[in-house]
Order: structure tokens, then C-alpha cells, then sequence
């Protein structure tokens, strides 16, 4: 695998965020990331 397709980061959450809808709010997930989620 090229380097830059090897996964580098992985962050667990307890619960995804989504819209009414069912669609997944990436949105809320990058805001989340900028914060410093923490991995467990």
C-alpha cells in the first residue's frame, strides 16, 4: 500500500452524529476533530 493510503489516525466515538434523516452530520464530525476529540 502507497504511504499516503495507510490509515495514520483512528478516533472512536460513542455515538455518531446525524440529521433527522439518518445521514451522517461530517459537518459536526470535522468541528469535533478541529476540538481534539480523544482516542480511547
Amino acid at each position: 500500500v502507497v504511504f499516503y493510503k495507510k490509515i495514520q489516525k483512528v478516533f472512536f466515538l460513542d455515538a455518531i452524529p446525524k440529521a433527522p434523516s439518518g445521514k451522517i452530520l461530517r459537518r459536526e464530525l470535522r468541528a469535533r476533530l478541529a476540538q481534539g476529540v480523544q482516542s480511547k
